[in-house]
């Protein structure tokens, strides 16, 4: 096991404090809170160290590393090389992680009655991210034994990387990327207030804390498909803004879910409909994402989307698609028992 995978789990280590803390407190052993608070902070600082390293690797050229030989080589500019970090699945998914650290660690700061319930979820978030990338490392090594010893350095690494994907060599590969997975990050958190609205029997007071977030994860999302139709309009021979590709699809459907709930609400505070229509919003929005993560990298769509991954096991296909049926379980249980 590389040694960085220590930071990994150590992540992991923090969210199942946070899931034990969290849940506990909800249960009335409030004096828990500062324990997931502390596995909070702790995956935080994991995750934020390995995407630093993970960055270091890249910029240094460490290609006995498989993620960094496999998409950066050293005559790429340094936004490209950069770049590198989410051209890949393993890099994507440490960045989603990352940023739901980030958001976590705001609304810990700001959701007063409502923490312990919604950083439960975001700590559930974290955790099945945290399984996908303990699956599939950024930090593997590379196999050096298929290489000749005179094509290595002094250092014992390939001298050069397969590069970025030419079509990826493009200024919007700097933006689209990572504003698209800080839309996805935040929709976990219209979904989190709703399913604490729930918890605590408040149909209507959720709302106020949630609308913020329903509004930053719209436009984060919109933003991201925005650039990445802009993006495509300049690539020779994609044919347009809208390829309907499925992946491009399935970062759609969330955005128009969100775009509903986002109405749903306004109309929720203003003339108090929409109670139950608001909850299924919100659960469909982000189970959405879910659904729209297992389907880039189960590769059930390697043959007709260009944003396919194929990378992972038949096991690990089985757990994302198991895994949306989480939310879509906890909604129907608290809808059910609660409304």
């Amino acid at each position: 096991m590389p040694r960085e995978n220590l930071l990994l789990h150590g992540a992991m280590i923090g969210v199942l404090v946070t899931l034990l803390g969290y849940g506990l407190a909800i249960r009335g052993r409030r004096a828990l809170l500062r324990w997931a608070r502390f596995g909070f902070h702790l995956a935080t600082a994991c995750l934020f160290t390995a995407a630093a390293l993970l960055m270091h690797l890249i910029l240094i050229h460490r290609f006995d590393y498989e993620y960094v030989f496999s998409y950066s080589s050293t005559d790429l500019p340094l936004p490209y090389l950069i770049s590198t970090f989410w051209a890949g699945q393993e890099g994507t998914i440490l960045l989603w992680a990352l940023y739901t650290c980030l958001l976590g660690l705001f609304v810990m700061a700001k959701a007063k009655k409502y923490e312990a319930e919604v950083q439960l979820f975001i700590g559930l978030v974290l955790f099945y991210l945290l399984v996908l990338l303990l699956a599939k490392s950024p930090f593997a090594r590379l196999d050096l034994s298929r290489f000749p010893p005179q094509s290595l350095t002094l250092g014992g690494w390939p001298q050069e990387g397969n590069g970025l994907n030419p079509l990826l060599q493009n200024p919007w590969m700097m933006f689209h990327p990572p504003v698209l997975f800080l839309g996805y990050s935040a929709m976990v958190l219209p979904f989190a207030f709703a399913m604490a609205g729930l918890m605590r029997r408040e149909y209507d007071e959720w709302t106020r804390h949630a609308t913020p977030w329903v509004i930053f994860a719209w436009t984060a999302l919109g933003l991201g498909i925005f650039l990445g139709g802009y993006w495509a309009y300049e690539t020779l021979g994609w044919g347009g803004y809208w390829a309907w590709d499925p992946v491009e699809n399935a970062s759609l459907m969330p955005w128009l879910m969100a775009g509903g709930l986002m109405h749903g609400i306004l109309l929720q505070r203003s003339r108090g409909s929409l109670r139950r229509g608001n909850f299924l919003l919100a659960t469909a929005a982000f189970v959405l994402v879910l659904y729209g993560s297992y389907l880039t990298r189960s590769g059930v769509l390697g043959d007709f989307s260009v944003h396919s991954f194929v990378e992972l096991s038949a096991g690990f296909n089985r757990f994302l698609l198991g895994f949306i049926g989480v939310p879509i379980g906890v909604a129907l249980v608290l809808f059910a028992s609660r409304v």
